[in-house]
């Protein structure tokens, strides 16, 4: 499944095909990730109503992205408007969602990484990556186990950052449910 803005793009036979979903408006700039019962969608708002949360948007699905859940406020996920990654790290015990945005609700800084073992349903683990500055960003999980994220930087001049950390990094000394 590829987000895009007011659609999904996905292919059910490994990328012979592919069909094009459209779905409710109100968002752009999505990121799509498996949950143990399904997908959800993680968006930065796009309307004015949505935009007066400064929360990510998410929007489930339980039926393989047939049909979705009206957009819905992620109470932990501050969003300056900006687009962010999410990306499922392990399915096995504990299940790991991450997700990964400039957690401000003001500026495109204070980058953060964060952990939910719920489907992302809340975010008890978040480690600070980079607190002057944030913006777009990627990531995924490397043949090592470490986390490669690359994300934006700076104002006028724009950089690309990478970045490679790995679990206990994130967990910085906290502890995981059993």
């Amino acid at each position: 499944v590829v987000p895009a803005i007011g659609r999904n793009i996905y292919s059910d036979d490994h990328g012979a095909t592919w069909h094009l979903q459209m779905i409710r408006s109100g968002t752009s700039e999505g990121t799509i990730a498996e949950l143990s019962n399904g997908l959800v969608r993680n968006d930065r708002p796009a309307t004015t109503a949505l935009k007066a949360t400064k929360r990510r948007q998410t929007s489930r699905s339980t039926d393989g992205g047939a049909t979705w859940t009206p957009w819905a406020a992620a109470p932990a996920l501050l969003d300056p408007i900006c687009q962010a990654s999410t990306m499922t790290y392990n399915r096995d015990a504990p299940r790991r969602l991450l997700f990964l945005n400039p957690s401000s609700t003001i500026a495109r800084n204070k980058m953060r990484i964060r952990i939910s073992y719920d489907d992302g349903r809340t975010w008890p683990i978040q480690r600070l990556l980079d607190a002057d500055r944030g913006g777009y960003s990627s990531m995924t999980k490397t043949t090592d186990f470490h986390v490669a994220a690359l994300y934006e930087i700076g104002g006028g001049n724009r950089s690309i950052l990478f970045r490679k950390f790995n679990l206990p990094w994130i967990l910085n000394g906290q502890s995981e449910p059993n």
